[in-house]
Parts: structure tokens; sequence; C-alpha cells
């Protein structure tokens, strides 16, 4: 089961962050526009995303609350582009989240410049890990430190709880 390390934060004015980005050295690699809808699920999240030209199912579990936010997760590639309304016949919907987001790597490190439609912008990383946990946290630490990305300004939930909720002031 894949692991990633990872952290949210609002991010009003996206262009300030290309500098940043250059001296970094992250290389941009797609624009994706995005439709997660999330299912009510028994433990974790369950989402079907509908990316471009693919759609995948992703389950994953995070604990919002730990010092560090470490998601172990699932994607199930998805064929078929009728499973939107094959899914929404089984499980209940709780909300739908759109975004565009712009994708950038650096190493096993996915950035992603998300707007989010009804909630703003973001910038959110994901640390996959590769070979141990310590070296994906000295990998996320250097690129939080380089976008100049604060802990104390994290948010702690998924976009699908924004939705639900209300994004916090």
């Amino acid at each position: 089961m894949p692991v990633n390390l990872e952290i949210k934060v609002l991010y009003p004015r996206l262009q300030r962050i290309y500098a940043r980005l250059k001296k970094l050295q992250a290389v941009k690699t797609a624009i994706l526009i995005q439709k997660d809808v999330y299912f009510t699920a028994q433990q974790g999240l369950l989402k079907l995303r509908i990316v471009n030209d693919h759609q995948e199912m992703i389950h994953y579990q995070r604990p919002e609350n730990s010092a560090k936010r470490w998601s172990e997760y699932y994607v199930l590639p998805i064929i078929d582009k009728s499973s939107e309304k094959f899914f929404r016949g089984i499980f209940p919907v709780e909300t739908v989240v759109q975004k565009r987001r712009v994708l950038y790597m650096y190493k096993n490190t996915r950035i992603h410049l998300d707007t989010v439609k009804g909630l703003g912008t973001f910038i959110e990383l994901e640390s996959v890990v590769k070979g141990s946990r310590k070296q994906a946290e000295k990998e996320f630490a250097t690129v939080k430190s380089m976008l100049g990305l604060d802990d104390e300004v994290e948010l702690r939930t998924s976009y699908r709880d924004l939705m639900l909720k209300g994004l916090p002031r």
C-alpha cells in the first residue's frame, strides 16, 4: 500500500510561489481539471477522481490530528467512462470537489497549486515514500522550507471536509 506525507495550506496569491518553484528546480508536469466525488465509506475517505481523460477510485486513511499527516492510500484505475453514475448508484454521495490543479514535481514530491471551486487557492505537498519514511520526511522538509510553507497555517483537513463544514477562517 502506498504511503505519503502531506500538507495543505490556503495560499490566496499563487503567483507568489513561481519564483520559489524555479529556485527549487521543480518541474511543471501537468494541468489537471479534477472532479472528486466523495462517497460515504465505513473507514477513511473514498472518492472517484475524474481527471482530464481518465478516472480512478481512491481510498485513503489519514489521521488529521497527528503531528505528521501520513496517508495510506489505494488507487484503482477505472476504464469505464460511466463510472460516476455506477458508483452513485451504490454509495451515498457526501460532496463533490472541483478543482484546477497545476502539478509540479520535485523528486518524489508532488506540488499541487490548486484552485478549488467555492473554497479558494491552495498549495498541497505530497511526498511519496519510495525508500524509507525518513527519506520522504527529509525531502518533504526541504520542499516545505524552500516554498516557505508554515506548519502553523496548515489546514489539517481534506477538501471534502472543507466543502462539508466550510473553510476555516
